[in-house]
């Protein structure tokens, strides 16, 4: 992941909140599964703010810690504090797995917000970090202020009010990318299984258009997000798999609704099932492997399983 230094720019006014849409709704929180096993006191909790999906926090040990993170269509907004300083950080998705470094023995308090929100997030737009970090180091930022304020806060919880409190205005949409936003709406409701296309032909638009339009605003080709929000699909279903067989793992915990009567972890009663490559919409099992391998650094055994690909285990 590269990173980016911008200046600090004055916010706009607050405005309110876009309302939450349908595509909002039904929009699957996107994951992290490998968060858990590298950091201390890792907790979560779903956002109804619009536009948030999912808060989280956790601290870091005394040492170098680099978290392996994967492909989510997501900006996450980090603050950490080390000491008395409070750092803010944009965070956008990576494109294949990458390994993130945290900053020793912090605390972090972290925003993820939802990945069909196109627009501003404060005056960060989704093109402007994937596979990026935006810092905002000024402590007279909007992002450092409420940052300082949400640290004085101690659970969850509060930190997530103090945050919807403070900064919860500045969610803005672009009022010239609503094409756009209907086709992320058609990939998610298809759940990435979908051609560009066909999009394009059902609104009426040429590719071209389609194509042009949505690298202006998401910063990445129409294609790309699709396979990411597939992927993403497809881990959210062999994390649930991971429930059902009882696989003894920290990414159980990452499943959005653990399965009712799963075994209980470390007791795995069965091998887990996972789908073939067809069946999600591949083109063989050879190709499945090697997208959720590229996007994932694990095969979808390994991820259903709850198995750390061995070469991470070193950083542990």
């Amino acid at each position: 992941m590269r990173l980016k230094n911008t200046p600090v720019h004055p916010h706009c006014p607050p405005t309110p909140g876009p309302g939450a849409t349908d595509a909002a709704l039904w929009e699957p929180t996107p994951v992290q599964p490998y968060f858990p096993s590298y950091v201390l006191d890792y907790e979560e909790m779903p956002s109804d703010l619009a536009g948030i999906s999912l808060f989280f926090s956790f601290r870091t040990p005394a040492y170098m810690v680099r978290v392996p993170i994967i492909p989510d269509n997501c900006i996450d907004l980090m603050f950490c504090r080390k000491g008395g300083h409070v750092l803010a950080y944009y965070c956008g998705t990576v494109l294949k797995l990458d390994m993130y470094p945290l900053v020793p023995d912090t605390e972090y308090f972290c925003v993820r917000f939802r990945t069909n929100l196109l627009g501003h997030v404060a005056d960060i737009r989704a093109r402007d970090c994937v596979n990026m970090e935006i810092i905002r180091g000024d402590q007279g930022s909007s992002e450092a202020l409420v940052g300082r304020r949400l640290f004085a806060a101690t659970t969850l919880a509060d930190r997530a009010q103090v945050f919807g409190e403070g900064f919860g205005g500045y969610y803005r949409m672009d009022s010239d990318c609503a094409v756009v936003n209907r086709i992320v709406d058609e990939i998610h409701t298809a759940k990435g299984d979908i051609a560009i296309s066909d999009i394009a032909h059902r609104f009426h638009y040429s590719y071209s258009h389609v194509y042009s339009q949505f690298v202006k605003y998401v910063g990445m080709t129409p294609k790309l997000y699709c396979r990411i929000t597939r992927f993403q699909h497809i881990v959210r279903m062999l994390l649930a798999e991971t429930h059902r067989s009882g696989a003894d793992t920290g990414f159980a915990s990452l499943c959005a609704v653990p399965t009712p009567g799963c075994a209980v972890l470390g007791t795995a009663h069965r091998r887990p099932q996972v789908p073939s490559g067809e069946e999600l919409g591949f083109y063989d099992q050879s190709h499945f492997y090697k997208e959720i391998k590229k996007f994932s650094g694990a095969t979808p055994m390994e991820l259903a399983s709850g198995r750390h690909p061995l070469h991470f285990r070193a950083n542990t």
